[in-house]
């Protein structure tokens, strides 16, 4: 492409409009390279979602019929001779508990909320521990359970570091400490 001149030196308009264009192209493209360079060196610091649904609680602690839905998880804990029953049980009951704290957090009753998720976490050391003693009797439980359980773990540690996030300072004391369970819990479940 020649460059033409007028007689005064200056380049035609056409040249300059070309000229202007292409550095504004080039300006464009890397600026665009720089900031996809940029975003792609950023750090996602948000945890992975466990992808692992929790069972409805039904009645939760603040309805005064709660009582009586105690006393009938006891009863069932009570009547079920089978380790492995048990472990069952007070797995759905753990998990339900976790759900009720979250629920109950929706609502601001940060009281029960601490209490309920210190309940799951007491629910959930029992299945490690009958798992551990089943296992010691010669009854294991089926592998497909303890692989749920494990999830259910994960979700107990996701549901508890939500409800960290939102807790009045009162509150957190509780709460870490059911934290520290879920940890312990999952070292515990390393074994099987």
């Amino acid at each position: 492409m020649s460059v033409s001149y007028d007689m005064f030196g200056i380049m035609d308009e056409a040249m300059r409009t070309f000229i202007i264009s292409s550095a504004v192209a080039v300006f464009l493209l890397t600026s665009l390279l720089i900031v996809s360079l940029t975003k792609a060196q950023e750090v996602n610091f948000e945890s992975k979602k466990v992808d692992y649904a929790l069972p409805y609680p039904g009645i939760l602690p603040d309805n005064p019929l709660y009582v009586i839905k105690k006393i009938r998880d006891t009863v069932l804990i009570f009547f079920s001779r089978d380790n492995v029953r048990k472990v069952e049980l007070y797995f759905l009951f753990s998990d339900k508990k976790i759900y009720m704290a979250s629920e109950l957090a929706k609502k601001g009753k940060w009281n029960l909320v601490s209490q309920t998720t210190t309940e799951a976490q007491s629910d959930f050391l029992k299945v490690a521990d009958l798992l551990r003693t089943s296992k010691k009797q010669g009854t294991s439980a089926p592998s497909g359970l303890i692989q749920k359980i494990k999830l259910s773990n994960e979700k107990h540690r996701e549901v508890i570091e939500m409800l960290l996030k939102n807790a009045p300072t009162g509150e957190r004391a509780l709460l870490e400490k059911a934290l520290a369970t879920t940890k312990t819990i999952r070292e515990q479940l390393t074994s099987f």
